[in-house]
């Protein structure tokens, strides 16, 4: 008998379980505000990411000749930054689909009337229940879960654009700094080639009574000068190569030399071109993502504020009569003090806050780009007047300097002149395309663009 009773039991609660999560996916839904459209490339982002998850965890020691695709190449695969964000969109993918699960069922025994005393001793007159019982959310609770999940999953793919522009960004920094260093090696074996040649002319000039000793001694001093200067820009190079391999994980610098197009400066694109692009920026795409969230989290506190429904059903048994019956219960809480009022007005608040936050940051960000733009004209007139104009007249000078100097027709001094302001309009020029590079950088950091050569 009692088998029997359990096996009927039992099959009720299967079908019960079975109705109540099929009532369980009609729900009321409350209606839903319209989102402000940021466009996330979720899928390349979710492809980086995988991509990211496969890079061999070993140190990556780049060799040979390197230009800054290779460099990009290289971070892109290795950088430990970028790898650690693999894990942020597991967590976003797990939210997910932790969010659209239906709540479990819950099954329960009672026994009552049992074990007293008298007529109630033992479980002669016991009534015995079994019950399931569901909770039907209503309100559209499991798709406002999913959307505030799909939201944060966005937010992380964002996250994720922001600090692969933020690495890229700093790696071409620090590419165009090693090879800035680069050519300002070649301009120091070049100074020091000259105050060589200096140093021998002048020698003969003092042996054949032509100069004087303090010309020689000046000489020296030139060419002693050009071993510091070497010396400094030397270590300069090897702490900015270093730098430049830790953006892929490498310990030491092992590659040759960069291959690099310093000064072929890019073109600057019309202003409307990069006032229009400013849209795309992390930073803007980040508190549309945001706003998009908060309003998300707005509807699941709507949703919240609808009551849910406690569906049960089970078998009775009474043991003294041998009778079994059904029973089934029906609970909704009374919404007469918790409405989720404060939870509601707290998403939408913070839905305004990420709203002024993105028009703040179209302000700031048009300032910002309309500075960069003037500064990047001005690096760009400086550096052309220094390479159409003044190198050329400097080298020019130069050359004269050297024939009059070994024809007697200029003094030392006056060579030692010339080679300083051919050596002082070159290391301008090497600076005005680094600056110029840089802001080509800080550009693509408002644009949402990484530089490439």
């Amino acid at each position: 008998m009692v088998i029997q009773y359990f096996y009927k039991a039992s099959l009720l609660c299967s079908l019960g379980s079975v109705a109540l999560c099929g009532c369980s996916n009609h729900t009321a839904k409350p209606a839903r505000p319209v989102e402000r459209t940021a466009v996330i490339d979720t899928h390349s982002a979710s492809q980086q990411v995988a991509h990211l998850e496969k890079a061999d965890p070993e140190v990556v020691q780049a060799t040979g000749i390197l230009t800054l695709k290779d460099v990009f190449s290289l971070v892109l695969t290795n950088n430990k930054e970028l790898s650690a964000f693999s894990w942020d969109v597991r967590a976003a993918e797990a939210r997910i689909l932790q969010s659209g699960v239906f709540p479990n069922p819950s099954l329960s025994f009672e026994l009552e009337d049992a074990f007293g005393n008298g007529e109630f001793s033992g479980t002669k007159q016991a009534q015995t229940t079994l019950q399931i019982s569901e909770l039907v959310e209503l309100g559209g609770k499991r798709k406002a879960r999913e959307g505030v999940a799909l939201r944060a999953r966005d937010i992380s793919n964002i996250e994720f654009e922001k600090t692969r522009l933020r690495v890229l960004s700093d790696a071409s920094d620090a590419f165009y700094q090693v090879a800035a260093h680069q050519e300002e090696l070649r301009l120091v074996d070049r100074s020091a080639t000259l105050a060589r040649s200096n140093q021998k002319a002048i020698h003969r000039k003092v042996e054949a009574g032509k100069s004087s000793i303090v010309d020689e001694k000046r000489a020296n001093i030139a060419l002693a000068k050009t071993t510091i200067a070497a010396e400094h820009v030397e270590h300069e190079l090897a702490s900015a190569r270093k730098e430049l391999a830790s953006f892929w994980g490498g310990i030491d610098a092992q590659f040759t030399e960069l291959k690099s197009e310093l000064f072929l400066l890019p073109t600057l694109p019309p202003y409307e071109v990069l006032e229009a692009k400013l849209d795309s920026n992390p930073e803007i795409l980040f508190w549309l993502s945001d706003e998009n969230l908060r309003r998300a989290e707005s509807v699941l506190a709507s949703s919240n504020a609808i009551p849910d429904i406690n569906l049960g059903a089970g078998i009775r048994r009474f043991e003294g009569a041998s009778d079994e019956a059904l029973l089934f219960r029906v609970s909704v809480p009374l919404p007469l003090f918790d409405r989720n009022e404060g939870a509601i007005a707290e998403a939408r608040a913070r839905m305004q806050k990420s709203g002024h936050q993105v028009q703040s940051l179209k302000v700031r960000h048009q300032a910002a780009l309309f500075g960069l733009y003037q500064e990047l004209r001005h690096k760009k007139l400086e550096f052309d007047i220094l390479t159409k104009e003044i190198l050329p007249e400097a080298e020019s000078a130069l050359g004269s300097a050297r024939e009059g100097f070994e024809q007697g027709r200029f003094s030392h001094l006056e060579l030692a002149d010339a080679q300083k302001t051919f050596l002082e309009s070159r290391e301008a020029q090497i600076q005005a395309a680094l600056a110029y590079r840089h802001l080509m950088v800080e550009l693509g950091r408002l644009t949402g663009e990484t530089v490439n050569e």
